[in-house]
């Protein structure tokens, strides 16, 4: 039985590829390290930030609060562990030791911390990059990730596009060729958005059941290496894919 740390989520993302020869980002941003490598980011680390706010996992500066739960209950269940609890309106886990943890680390406070990566954007050996943290990973013998919500009790090839080589993740959890470089590449009414022809789209109305709109194009809400859907207590996971759905 898997235990994991719930993390909050940041949905409302400013991350972009920076030029693949000079690595040149744009005012604001600066050049991303560890899983944002090769992509212009507002912070790496929390010291790349203004205070009071932090560098979230999508490296972005200022933590948007989600609502991850309200009692122990919710996280319990989420976590399929007694250990698990709510504080301050996210899920924390219990522990002794890191395996307690599987994906993350056994902190000072008898807590499961995420390992943030390591100023040479390098994790220990045995663990994999995920965005600016390190995480544990079972699959790893297989050449392979352990699949997360729908995908549970799997080991898959990726959840999320940094855990591809080269292309993009899709719902199942494999690895596939990009969509497209351009509009030009897509359909009419798509445009072109990381890597996918995506539809183009004003609110969630226009979009379906299972896509949010997203800066003007339908993006579907899918589980990420976290484990948790985006606005968690709105969406639920959908068995076999990597996608969610509104609860």
């Amino acid at each position: 039985m898997e235990k994991q740390l719930f993390i909050v989520i940041v949905i409302c993302t400013q991350v972009v590829w920076c030029s693949s020869n000079s690595q040149e980002c744009t005012e604001g941003l600066i050049p991303g390290v560890c899983g944002h490598a090769g992509k212009c980011v507002e912070c790496n680390y929390d010291e790349d930030c203004a205070q009071p706010t932090e560098c979230d996992s999508s490296g972005r500066c200022g933590v948007d609060v989600h609502y991850l739960c309200k009692a122990d209950s919710e996280c319990i269940e989420g976590a399929q562990s007694p250990s698990a609890f709510c504080s301050g309106y996210q899920c924390y886990l219990f522990c002794e030791t890191d395996m307690d943890c599987r994906t993350s680390v056994c902190g000072k406070s008898n807590v499961c911390e995420d390992k943030m990566c390591g100023k040479d954007g390098t994790c220990p050996e045995g663990w994999v990059i995920s965005g600016m943290y390190c995480r544990y990973d079972p699959c790893i013998d297989e050449g392979k990730v352990t699949g997360r919500c729908g995908l549970a009790g799997s080991c898959v090839e990726c959840m999320s596009d940094e855990q591809c080589i080269d292309g993009i993740c899709d719902l199942s959890g494999s690895c596939k060729n990009a969509e497209c470089t351009t509009d030009s590449d897509c359909g009419d009414g798509e445009k072109c958005k990381t890597d996918r022809c995506l539809k183009s789209c004003v609110s969630d109305t226009d979009c379906e059941a299972n896509e949010m709109c997203v800066e003007s194009v339908c993006v579907v809400n899918s589980c990420g290496e976290n484990g948790i859907c985006a606005s968690s207590l709105e969406w639920k996971p959908v068995e076999g894919t990597r996608a969610c759905e509104r609860i």
